[in-house]
């Protein structure tokens, strides 16, 4: 069973530009580049091929490849005498590695695509909160707005408070002045209205001794009047005698 041999990149690319250089042959060094240059390639396959297994980095498809130096001329030997077959291999390992490179490609585009329509649906969601947020802010900065305006009407008014206040307080020293000065004084005018409730007592009491003297004399004055009364009664009668005894005197 023929086993076939992993070629490392570089070397493949070098066999495109010789399968390149086929295509368009510019002249007889072509069939010098098919019947020569197959043998360097392989050598130098060879050569690679050894140092990268040296290093563990070597892949072949045969278990025979990497147990003996020789197994990897004998792997490639049929290419020594047959170009064209060289050149196909060549061409179908760089197929399979653009259709690779092409399938890993195509993956690679499918998850770009799906992180595109991530990134749009993170885009929208984005604009949305954007959108959102802007109208928040418009409404904030009315509110803000209109929150300035109170906070202007609130501090005017806060001056006027604090101007009334100012004048309050002044009249309120003015008014504890006056208290005070008010309060001497009703101290004052109590001492005197005691010292003349004082005297209003002592002038009742005098009033009403008067009043009982006053009583008293004109209890008096009537006896006496009493009295006067009689004794000019007792006199008009003794007066009335003395004339009656004149005249019975005179008559005899």
């Amino acid at each position: 069973m023929r086993t076939w041999l992993l070629l490392p990149f570089g070397l493949e690319s070098a066999w495109l530009a010789r399968a390149e250089s086929l295509r368009h042959p510019d002249s007889c060094s072509a069939a010098f580049l098919v019947a020569r240059e197959p043998n360097e390639l392989l050598e130098q396959c060879s050569e690679e091929q050894l140092a990268l297994g040296r290093r563990g980095c070597c892949v072949s498809l045969s278990p025979a490849a990497s147990s003996a130096p020789g197994a990897v001329l004998a792997c490639v030997a049929p290419f020594r005498t047959s170009p064209l077959a060289a050149l196909a291999f060549v061409l179908g390992r760089g197929m399979k590695v653009i259709e690779n490179r092409a399938l890993k490609d195509e993956e690679k585009m499918e998850l770009q695509e799906i992180q595109l329509k991530e990134a749009k649906h993170i885009a929208e969601e984005a604009d949305r909160k954007y959108e959102e947020v802007a109208r928040k802010l418009v409404i904030i900065e009315g509110d803000l707005e209109r929150t300035e305006e109170r906070a202007e009407l609130a501090e005017s008014k806060c001056s006027e408070l604090e101007e009334e206040l100012k004048n309050v307080t002044n009249n309120l020293k003015s008014l504890e002045a006056q208290a005070e000065k008010y309060s001497q004084k009703e101290d004052k005018y109590e001492e005197e209205i005691k010292i003349l409730t004082d005297k209003l007592k002592e002038a009742e009491t005098r009033a009403e001794f008067a009043e009982r003297s006053v009583a008293k004399l004109e209890k008096t004055i009537d006896d006496l009047e009493d009295k006067l009364k009689s004794t000019k009664e007792e006199h008009l009668c003794t007066q009335r005698m003395l004339d009656q005894t004149l005249l019975d005197l005179n008559e005899m």
